[in-house]
């Protein structure tokens, strides 16, 4: 039930929806009640907050009759995922900080209750004939009876396991992966993902919670300065295995050995990979995904795909360079600057053309004054080693023959570049090529220029690629130029950039947001500061007032979750503490909620499946009728 566009005058910029399904009710029953009133209170804290950073111009670009997921998107690029950021780096030291002291203080409880009264632990395996030492229950691991494998066995499993992702990376991206990519995917194989494996299983079992790095392999991909999309389908070796521990401990406790695990692992796996080829195939034939077929799918997918693109864009910016830096292996000589686009399409025709500008001053390149722009220039591109070019379309045949000089920019004016490389027609063997163009008569300081890229020799509309556009993930996690503002006074009121996007008239004129400047000139680290400062005066609050540490937690799940599910969950919670609790007592209800909640799951299964049956039986009869 998506009530924001309807409560949009009251609450801008506030996402208000409430999910009408049992399951939410059921889990709230079932969580940890403190974590569900720290998610609660944090998605109020959210809402109300999002009509003040609207008011100051934080979130401006917001508008009034919004759904949830498009403000949510919008209010994301604008504040609330850099923020989070803030509060995850935050939680990263809180969990670090709070397992350490915590394994610290069981240890030295370990240590005493050995040496001081437990006296009746016997030191060697009580099964007859094996003098190994006890570890557990008075037993040695062999004779223990869980099934466990020996270390050198151990070793080595791990080694292929470890050596599987860089052989497949490595025989499905031959040229991706460089030498220095494999050394650095090695290290995350044989050092980082055991290591922190290790420690966050120990660390698990003496307080309870991991404490693994956040987003360390979006980070990898993302700096490994690969420039294209193929990085993020490259299986990365750095996925620890620490939450097997749970699952170990949970099998022993049943009384299932390791062995009888490991023999059901290698029956359901072939089994679920085949059913799971066979079960999307099914799904996608009932009806394309997202549509309204899926009507969850097509809500929600949009706020899946904002995530994924904007972790995408981090690879697939383009770059600009200048003088003396290194392009295609040779250093640019003064007064010629390169550009290399985004990823290009194989086998097109592409136009480009250059502009220069003084305006450096303004920090959008998009509000900036230019000059002429360049003659178009044109060439192909051709990425199978072949050399064929396609065919040149009518409208470049008529292009005039490039010019090899330009006249410079008289007084301010700035000159007009001169297009250098590549030369018209000409054929290019790579996806991002680095496009040179030059000044002629001036050094180049003091300008900036602008590239566009068009498969159009016209340019007629938006072009496909500009160099002054930025990237969504430049925009979301460290500067956001686009309202920014262009240090001009627009209303001829005597004031800089003194308006912010809010749809209110600040300066009094008469006008609403005329003369725009965001609050931060656009920048997000001090937003990711804020969030980490908020994540740490959070958890020491909590700790010295006494409050659980469970409130910070469900505050941190409600950063970046979906505020619908919030309302029935803390019905749910409330329902189970002041009143199922009292009737049942904690641990039974506890025991009843379980079983409620793996009941419904299954009931709603069950009628999904037998809808989805339905549905197919309908479509093949009206086939075959048809």
């Amino acid at each position: 039930l998506d009530l924001t566009p309807y409560l949009g005058n009251l609450l801008p910029a506030a996402p208000v929806a409430v999910t009408l399904h049992l399951g939410a009710v059921l889990t709230g029953m079932l969580m940890p009640f403190w974590l569900v009133v720290g998610g609660f209170v944090g998605t109020v804290a959210h809402l109300a907050a999002g009509p003040v950073l609207h008011r100051f111009g934080f979130l401006p670009r917001w508008q009034a009759g919004m759904d949830a997921i498009q403000t949510q998107i919008a209010t994301g690029i604008d504040f609330w995922r850099a923020f989070s950021i803030g509060v995850t780096l935050a939680v990263a030291v809180i969990s670090v900080h709070q397992v350490l002291t915590t394994s610290r203080r069981r240890r030295d409880e370990l240590r005493e209750q050995l040496t001081g009264a437990r006296t009746d632990l016997p030191g060697d395996c009580q099964h007859p004939d094996c003098g190994r030492p006890a570890r557990v229950r008075g037993y040695c691991l062999r004779h223990l009876g869980r099934g466990d494998l020996g270390l050198w066995l151990a070793v080595a499993l791990f080694i292929p396991a470890a050596l599987y992702p860089l052989v497949l990376a490595k025989t499905l991206f031959p040229a991706l992966l460089t030498t220095g990519l494999l050394v650095t995917f090695a290290g995350l194989a044989f050092l980082y993902a055991p290591l922190v494996s290790y420690l966050t299983a120990r660390l698990e079992g003496f307080a309870g919670r991991e404490a693994a790095l956040p987003q360390v392999d979006d980070a990898a991909r993302a700096l490994t300065g690969f420039h294209g999309v193929e990085v993020w389908l490259v299986p990365f070796p750095s996925r620890t295995l620490a939450g097997q521990t749970e699952a170990f401990r949970t099998a022993e406790l049943v009384g299932l050995r390791f062995t009888s695990l490991l023999q059901a692992e290698l029956l359901l796996v072939p089994l679920i990979l085949v059913a799971s080829l066979v079960y999307w195939a099914f799904l996608w034939r009932l009806g394309p995904i997202p549509s309204e077929g899926y009507p969850y799918a097509q809500t929600v997918w949009p706020l899946r795909a904002f995530d994924q693109a904007m972790l995408l864009s981090s690879t697939i910016a383009s770059r600009t360079f200048g003088p003396g830096d290194s392009v295609d292996g040779e250093e640019l000589p003064e007064g010629q600057i390169a550009w290399s686009p985004r990823p290009l399409q194989d086998g097109q025709w592409w136009c480009w053309r250059v502009r220069a500008t003084r305006d450096l001053e303004i920090p959008d390149p998009a509000k900036r004054e230019y000059g002429a722009w360049s003659q178009v220039g044109y060439f192909a591109t051709a990425f199978k080693g072949t050399g064929a070019r396609p065919a040149l379309p009518d409208p470049l045949r008529q292009l005039p023959a490039r010019k090899s000089r330009e006249a410079p920019g008289a007084g301010d004016r700035p000159p007009t570049p001169v297009l250098v490389w590549p030369a018209d027609g000409a054929v290019v063997g790579e996806p991002g090529p680095a496009l040179r163009a030059a000044v002629e008569g001036e050094s180049g300081d003091g300008l900036a220029y602008e590239f566009q890229l068009d498969p159009l020799p016209t340019f007629a509309g938006e072009p496909r690629q500009r160099s002054s556009e930025g990237t969504l993930f430049t925009a979301v996690l460290w500067r956001d130029l686009r309202f920014t503002g262009d240090r001009r006074d627009n209303d001829r009121d005597g004031r800089v950039d003194e308006e912010v996007v809010n749809d209110r008239d600040d300066d009094d004129d008469g006008k609403v947001d005329e003369d725009v400047g965001h609050p931060l000139d656009g920048r997000k680290w001090p937003v990711s500061g804020l969030g980490a400062m908020v994540g740490l005066a959070g958890y020491f609050c909590l700790a010295a007032v006494g409050l659980p540490l469970l409130l910070l937690w469900g505050y941190v799940q409600s950063v970046n979750g979906v505020p619908a599910l919030l309302l029935p969950q803390i019905l749910g919670a409330l329902l189970a503490r002041l009143a199922l609790w009292r009737w049942y007592g904690p641990q039974e209800w506890r025991r009843h909620a379980m079983v409620l909640a793996v009941g419904f799951g299954a009931g709603m299964a069950l009628v999904g499946t037998f809808c989805a049956i339905l549905v197919l039986m309908t479509r093949i009869a009206g086939s075959l009728l048809s």
